[in-house]
């Protein structure tokens, strides 16, 4: 027996739904969440999730008995974060970050947190930092492990410091661009 099961591309009637937009759901899309553990309960060596119920919840979510063995399986969000595989994108430029990036970074990480409360799976893969070197301007750039992460945030941002909010949303990837002083380009 392997440690995943799937559908081995059988359609049982119950395949996630087109949006009217024709952009798939992330879970439509997602072959990561295809990636179950052969039994339950089980729990990720890297972040605690724990899968059961057939879903995953936080390790403080869900009560992990002695009497229950679980078996050791990454779950999806830490594995897109392995893999740096992604479906949000936050860009955040010009001089107000350059000048409040504690606050900034302080936000997004609490953002996550909240976030994770409702999806444990919800990540962010990987922070890049760039820098224009024609323009002098630096951009901080969020990958996430699923396109609602990245909106939230950017819509987060825009709540908590106003500016300009930009989000694009086209297949596989949702980008969002933030930017309070220059439009980021």
């Amino acid at each position: 027996m392997t440690a995943y099961e799937g559908n081995n591309g059988v359609d049982k009637g119950n395949s996630p739904k087109k949006r009217k937009d024709n952009l798939h759901t992330d879970e439509s899309r997602d072959s990561y969440l295809n990636q179950k553990p052969a039994t339950e309960p089980a729990q990720c060596p890297v972040c605690g999730n724990i899968y059961a119920n057939k879903r995953w919840y936080r390790s403080d979510q869900y009560d992990l008995s002695e009497d229950e063995s679980g078996l050791s399986f990454m779950c999806p969000g830490c594995r897109k974060v392995k893999d740096n595989y992604y479906y949000g994108e936050l860009r955040i430029g010009g001089s107000f970050l350059k000048n409040h990036r504690q606050e900034i970074s302080g936000l997004i990480q609490n953002e996550v947190h909240r976030r994770q409360e409702k999806n444990p799976l919800s990540k962010l893969v990987e922070v890049e930092v760039e820098r224009n070197e024609e323009t002098a301007r630096g951009e901080v750039i969020f990958h996430t492990t699923n396109a609602k992460l990245a909106e939230l945030l950017g819509r987060a941002l825009e709540n908590a410091f106003g500016g300009e909010l930009e989000v694009q949303k086209s297949e596989p990837i949702t980008r969002v661009n933030w930017w309070r002083d220059k439009k980021i380009e």
